[in-house]
């Protein structure tokens, strides 16, 4: 069987009709109708519903889909590992991290790793930490950095660092209290998965209230902050290093009775899958790297 009728049979499958599988492989559509026309005298079965309005598979088509992803991945996994080789690759590592830690800590520990482990072939993908834990119980990836600890089944690993919480705001509101910040501009909320219902909550249980703002990314946060839209609270790997003398942020004392929380960093794998040598050295080398980042390094 022909890969590329497979992809495009199985890209019917996914998307449910001809056109748009034709514009998600950028092939024409009577290309992709070639494709399915092909497999299916190859095969001497109908393998698609064309009656309705959307395209279905057929009793055929549904036994042929799983058989046709693994052909693809089979090939796929072929072709990086000759093109590997003609690279002088030795090992292929699929990584993937949460936004913060692939734009703050992560840059330093790959500049390190590449330097000692040249024929290690690593690729990266971005998400947010919930993603990431979905990623690698899918086997999408070998190993994952994320600001969450695993959760459900098929996910394991191990805690790299815990930081402190700090509230931020921005140096042009000078020595400014909790208390004023609250009342000065809106709260930077949700940057983090992992703490912010526990510190609304406890404002709140102190009678204070917030006028939130929903900010996804530490990044953005960090630059709305610096640019005096409003104040949050990140961990402290994100708020040193602009919180230096000069710098456009200041660390805010917290409120009398206000416990903040830690923030965590953790390096994660799919269950039962212990990394690799390669692997270890590559958390050994982030857990370096965010602990300068927490001490102002």
């Amino acid at each position: 069987m022909d890969i590329a009728h497979l992809r495009s049979f199985t890209a019917v499958a996914e998307h449910m009709g001809f056109r748009r599988a034709a514009e998600r492989l950028f092939l024409s559509q009577p290309t992709i109708s070639a494709h399915v026309a092909a497999l299916e005298r190859e095969l001497g079965a109908t393998l698609f519903d064309r009656s309705g309005r959307r395209t279905r598979l057929t009793a055929e088509g549904e036994r042929l889909l799983p058989y046709a992803r693994r052909l693809q991945a089979l090939h796929d996994e072929a072709a990086r590992s000759v093109g590997a080789w003609r690279q002088q690759y030795d090992e292929r590592l699929r990584l993937i991290a949460s936004i913060f830690v692939a734009a703050s800590v992560l840059p330093v520990a790959l500049r390190r790793f590449a330097a000692e482990r040249p024929r290690v072939e690593l690729s990266l993908r971005t998400a947010f930490s919930r993603e990431v834990v979905a990623a690698l119980a899918a086997g999408d990836a070998e190993l994952g950095l994320s600001r969450l600890p695993p959760a459900g089944e098929g996910v394991e690993g191990r805690r790299l660092i815990r930081e402190p919480v700090l509230a931020a705001a921005p140096a042009a509101w000078g020595g400014i209290s909790m208390a004023e910040a609250l009342q000065a501009g809106p709260l930077l909320t949700h940057n983090h998965p992992g703490y912010w219902d526990r510190v609304l909550a406890r404002i709140a249980a102190l009678g204070f209230s917030a006028r939130a703002m929903e900010v996804r990314q530490v990044d953005v946060t960090r630059r709305l902050i610096a640019e005096g839209i409003g104040w949050s609270f990140l961990p402290r790997s994100a708020v040193v290093d602009l919180a230096r003398q000069g710098g456009p942020l200041r660390v805010v004392p917290p409120l009398p009775g206000l416990a903040l929380p830690e923030a965590e960093t953790w390096a994660l794998w799919p269950e039962g899958r212990v990394p690799t040598a390669s692997g270890e050295r590559l958390v050994a080398l982030v857990a370096e790297a965010v602990a300068g980042a927490t001490a102002g390094e």
